[in-house]
């Protein structure tokens, strides 16, 4: 591919006709017949990528038809009168406080505190609060919405969660789903991972409460020696009701005989809130080593800047095989330490003392245990997926194993890393590029690597690189074989401007990442027939690609800075669930505010508050499955 282009022009994608994206063979008689059956046969090739069965249970048509929508399809909620009604009592408690701040002096504290939390406070309620609209004004009117789900399919989603035979897992990459027999995951992981005494110890009884216990002991420490204020050791306390985390695996089935990637869910367990704490420190620190990349929009920017490769270079990818779990607590907290002391001008006023980081880190790390069916265990090395500050962490760790490789190996250059993916040019006269995977998996005794090598391209991370005629690199898009391309079905029960910004971002990232014109056209084609699987309209899709198409690479390759959040800001925000029923609640909202801002203007009365409506979503398939299987 030559090198010559420009990315400060805007491309163009002509609307695609049927015909380019499903070619048309003159047997099937009339085109009309041709399309209906080349978008089934598509759909059917999509559906067995989507789904693997590895299970004894041969799937019905309609289980198939079900799944092959996706676990984040929404069914058509066939109750909405209890949404309306928590509409409803959210707007009368905003009136109610409203009312009562207004008989009662006080001064709104602004919401500066990095650590604040929410209070649960609720205004005494009265009857009729100033402007508040009444039930019959806030009930809107009915709308009849066709069930999205045939009945075959409704049937097909009870057998499914009823059936405890069988176990539904979102796959580990790519976004399909795996279906196995319930005992075979089960006895994949104790086999895989939790036999492993190295890793995971049993314990005899559940050690939530007493870790509950221990880490409000370690905050009442810490506040009783001004190392932290009052509203900080509340944001650091264990919830009310602390859960114990869940155990679970993720099937890789980009990996031969579907290994379980380990992840513990510890959101809500008791040192939740102290991960946050360390997070909320840990992750802008963890950016600040030379060799961080946010995401590929900014490693594209910097190959962009590379000068043409010599001939004696080699592109280079290296993938650390199980970093979580290998990276040894008391060393990974010791680098931690020692980045917090060296970057410590750069953390802000509040942060404690590199001490008392050490004490945090120490108890989280120690006391990570979860529960996997009705047995518990402790994960006594390495850190879990699934811990917020684990991320920052590990990306911290190996910021010192960087410092170890660039050190031995000088013919490195150009090294950069996301997590536990690594980047790097290699040039090599005399053919070390052989041993150079030894040499990598040499220089830290747990920490191994998978290395990748190419003279011309290489993928990392969702960009295929590659050099062009005059050797400076070029980008396309990257998709595993695994990708099953699989989007929000249309029908799902999702606001229409969520399916649109799906198409947009979707358009937008081909735009940023993909340099050659005629691999643009190939892949948003690729798109387009993705969506249509999902039985979005053509129109409908090509409008969101002109749009994303209307930005130059340039420009979104460096956009402007982002808007900084005012956190002195506030908003009476109503949640409501979003169905055919309550959609006109949006605009209620609208016009009976601004109606009675109007009326208290003229009247000279208070102004109403001002409210925020956002959308939330009804159950997704995958919510209503696992909740039939919380025990695994």
């Amino acid at each position: 591919m030559h090198s010559t282009f420009n990315q400060n022009r805007r491309r163009r994608y002509p609307i695609p006709s049927f015909k380019r994206l499903f070619p048309y063979y003159s047997n099937y008689g009339s085109y009309h017949l041709y399309l209906k059956h080349a978008i089934h046969r598509h759909r059917q090739i999509h559906t067995d990528k989507y789904i693997t069965n590895t299970s004894t249970h041969a799937l019905s048509a309609a289980e198939k038809s079900l799944l092959s929508k996706g676990l984040s399809f929404i069914p058509t909620p066939k109750h909405t009168e209890q949404s309306i009604h928590s509409a409803f009592n959210q707007t009368q408690s905003i009136y109610d406080k409203h009312k009562h701040f207004q008989q009662t002096p006080y001064i709104r504290k602004e919401r500066t505190h990095p650590f604040h939390t929410h209070s649960t406070w609720t205004a005494p309620h009265t009857d009729n609060p100033p402007h508040a609209p009444t039930r019959d004004q806030f009930r809107p009117t009915y709308h009849y919405t066709p069930d999205n789900l045939t009945e075959d399919e409704r049937h097909a989603l009870d057998r499914l969660m009823t059936n405890r035979d069988i176990t539904i897992k979102q796959s580990d990459k790519g976004g399909g789903i795996t279906i196995m027999d319930t005992d075979r995951y089960i006895d994949q992981i104790h086999t895989e991972h939790l036999q492993d005494r190295s890793t995971y110890r049993p314990l005899p009884y559940s050690p939530t409460k007493s870790i509950t216990t221990d880490t409000n002991t370690l905050i009442d420490f810490i506040h009783a020696r001004h190392h932290i204020d009052e509203d900080t050791a509340s944001y650091m306390r264990p919830p009310h009701s602390p859960r114990t985390a869940i155990f679970y695996g993720n099937p890789k089935t980009h990996k031969p005989n579907i290994p379980l990637r380990p992840i513990a869910s510890a959101i809500d367990n008791p040192t939740d809130n102290l991960s946050k704490y360390i997070a909320h420190f840990l992750h802008p620190l963890s950016t600040l080593t030379d060799t961080y990349i946010k995401d590929s929009t900014t490693f594209k920017k910097y190959i962009d800047a590379l000068p043409p490769l010599p001939t004696n270079a080699y592109l280079c990818t290296a993938d650390v095989k199980s970093l979580y779990t290998n990276i040894p607590t008391a060393q990974g907290i010791e680098h931690t330490c020692a980045f917090i002391d060296t970057h410590r001008n750069t953390l802000p006023s509040y942060a404690p003392n590199t001490h008392i980081f050490k004490i945090i880190l120490t108890h989280i790390l120690t006391h990570s245990t979860f529960k996997f069916q009705d047995t518990h265990y402790l994960q006594h090395s390495g850190a879990a997926m699934g811990n917020r500050m684990v991320p920052p962490y590990a990306n911290i760790f190996m910021h010192y194993v960087d410092i170890d490789i660039k050190t031995r190996q000088d013919n490195i250059d150009h090294f950069k890393r996301f997590l536990d993916d690594l980047f790097f040019i290699f040039y090599d006269d005399d053919g070390q590029i052989d041993q150079l995977e030894h040499t990598l998996n040499a220089i830290h005794p747990t920490i191994k690597f998978t290395l990748t090598h190419s003279r011309t391209d290489i993928n990392f991370l969702d960009l295929h690189i590659y050099l062009d005629n005059d050797r400076k690199l070029r980008t396309t898009l990257y998709r595993k074989p695994t990708d099953c391309q699989s989007y929000i079905h249309f029908t799902s029960n999702h606001p229409l401007y969520i399916k649109r910004n799906i198409i947009y971002t979707q358009a937008l990232r081909l735009n940023k990442l993909i340099d050659d014109d005629t691999e643009l056209r190939k892949h948003l084609d690729m798109l387009t027939k993705s969506f249509i699987i999902q039985a979005y309209p053509l129109q409908f899709i090509h409008t969101e690609i002109q749009k994303a198409l209307q930005f130059t690479q340039h420009e979104l390759l460096n956009p402007p800075p982002p808007t900084e959040h005012d956190p002195t800001a506030h908003h009476n925000t109503v949640k409501i669930q979003y169905s055919t029923s309550t959609r006109p609640l949006k605009h209620f909202f609208r016009t009976y505010e601004s109606h009675m801002t109007d009326t208290s203007l003229t009247q000279n009365q208070p102004t109403p508050p001002h409210l925020k409506t956002i959308n939330t979503n009804h159950k997704k398939i995958k919510n209503i499955h696992k909740h039939t299987k919380t025990q695994y």
